[in-house]
């Protein structure tokens, strides 16, 4: 499994789901490009981005990494969900957008944060949403990895060992 940082990127709205209140804040999941996991420097290209953006849809929010026997599990784990599921993933889309010359994509979604269950589970992200402050995310993303050819580099010049394929949230 891989750990990325996720931002959350705009203001948070008010929603009503299943008859709960949520705080609705919109969310760069992925960048295309080098980013750093837990194990180094992986090269995430457009094209896996591109791919299913809908595989993170109804993904549940949790707040730290899963972890049991000192093994990393999974969020959908109902113990899991019921000691620190927060909310849910949703409208999850790659989006494109010409920034100097060149196109720019990212991989975007939205975090549904329970209100009630996030205010129980951790005060700090219930007051982070309230007050509209960034909240640094991660993805828990499990990949595939390739080894990447000797002194890969992406656009930007970024070092890379590895190549990141086929996602699951």
């Amino acid at each position: 499994m891989e750990r990325l940082l996720v931002n959350s990127v705009g203001p948070a709205r008010k929603a009503t789901f299943a008859g709960r209140d949520f705080y609705v804040v919109p969310m760069t999941l992925v960048v295309p490009g080098v980013l750093h996991g837990s194990k180094g420097a992986y090269y995430y290209p457009a094209e896996e981005l591109k791919k299913d953006p809908s595989i993170w849809n109804g993904l549940p929010l949790v707040v730290d990494h899963p972890v049991r026997d000192g093994v990393s599990i999974s969020a959908r784990n109902p113990e899991v969900l019921n000691d620190s599921g927060i909310g849910y993933v949703f409208n999850a889309k790659y989006v494109t957008s010409k920034q100097k010359g060149q196109e720019q994509g990212k991989l975007v979604a939205e975090g549904w944060f329970d209100v009630a269950l996030t205010r129980k589970v951790n005060q700090g992200v219930y007051n982070s949403l309230k007050s509209n402050t960034t909240i640094e995310l991660s993805t828990g993303l499990y990949a595939e990895t390739d080894p990447a050819p000797y002194g890969a580099i992406d656009n930007k010049g970024r070092a890379y060992k590895f190549i990141a394929r086929n996602y699951q949230g």
